[in-house]
Order: C-alpha cells, then sequence, then structure tokens
C-alpha cells in the first residue's frame, strides 16, 4: 500500500510541472521524483523515483504515470524497452482502473501476461525485435524463477511473449 501512495503522490504532485523537473517529497526525507517525459509506447508519463518493485503503473486520478526506479531495476532481469512496453500495456489495457487495482490470485497473473503481450506486441511494431529477443533470452535462461511471488514465472512469461510477438497470440483485454 505505501507503493500505491508514493505513485499518487509522484503522479499527482509531478504530472502539473515540465519533464526535467524535480520535487521532494517532504514526508520522506531525501525522496525525490523527476519526470523524465513520455514513454515511447503510450501517452503515458514517465516519472523516475524510489519504487520498491522497479516500475509500476498508476492512474491515481485519472492522471496516468509509470513510475520507475533505475537503481531497483538495475538488478532485475530486465530491459527497459521491454519494461515500459509492458507498463504501457497495463495502462491501454486499463489494468489501472480501480477495478484494475485488483492484485489477488489468479487475476494477478493474468493482467501481467496480458501486459507482457501487449508490450510484446508493441516492441514488434516499433521494429525493436531485436530488444524483445533479448528479453526471451534473458526469461528462458531462469524459466522456474518468478519476480514475487504473485507472478508467472519467467518461463511462462517467455512463452506467453514469444507466442503473442510471433505466433496467434491475442491480448486479453476483458479480464473484468
Amino acid at each position: 500500500m505505501a507503493n500505491l501512495w508514493l505513485v499518487a503522490l509522484a503522479s499527482v504532485a509531478l504530472l502539473s510541472i515540465e519533464s526535467g523537473a524535480t520535487l521532494a517529497d517532504t514526508s520522506t526525507p531525501q525522496v525525490s521524483y523527476e519526470v523524465k517525459g513520455k514513454a515511447a509506447f503510450c501517452d503515458v508519463t514517465v516519472i523516475y523515483g524510489p519504487n520498491d518493485r522497479g516500475a509500476s503503473s498508476s492512474a491515481p486520478g485519472g492522471r496516468a504515470a509509470i513510475l520507475y526506479d533505475p537503481d531497483v531495476m538495475a538488478n532485475l532481469p530486465y530491459l527497459d524497452a521491454f519494461v515500459f512496453a509492458h507498463e504501457c500495456g497495463h495502462h491501454a489495457l486499463n489494468h489501472t482502473s480501480m477495478v484494475g487495482l485488483l492484485r489477488e490470485g489468479h487475476l494477478f497473473e493474468m493482467k501481467e501476461l496480458a501486459a507482457d503481450c501487449w508490450g510484446a506486441k508493441a516492441l514488434v511494431a516499433a521494429g525493436q525485435d531485436h530488444v524483445l529477443r533479448q528479453q526471451l533470452e534473458i526469461f528462458r535462461s531462469m524459466p522456474g524463477e518468478r519476480p514475487g511471488p504473485r507472478y508467472p514465472s519467467f518461463g511462462k512469461r517467455a512463452d506467453q511473449i514469444e507466442n503473442c510477438a510471433y505466433g496467434d497470440g491475442e491480448v486479453v483485454t476483458d479480464l473484468y
């Protein structure tokens, strides 16, 4: 819940200022956020700042944002282009709506796989197939591992991504 509060604080406070500006969180010492501009795959503001999950999407008050923590992401097995395409998928698929914020059980895993699929298709459409192939190679190197307890395994994610990008997999848009 604390992470959702940070995303809300960052996105509401910073979406009204110009790209490149910073704002300190006065309730937490030495915490700041920086608006970096729009994500390459969607019209969503990217904010750099503390995020214990590394990257996440939120839309408090209807203002879409991706909160990205480069320090946390440096230790995770993701390529930046894939992360931003995946997070744009959450926005495009309405996972950041009030209904979409449900983060329990199988529905959570399905949302992650749907965002992976959307992101895979976006990368291919943008001519970044090389990024997708690198991400698949990373995921395939640790098939049984999971980034968190409710997330699908990297092997399952790789299968989904490959099917969506190069097979006939479709993005699941109606999870609710």
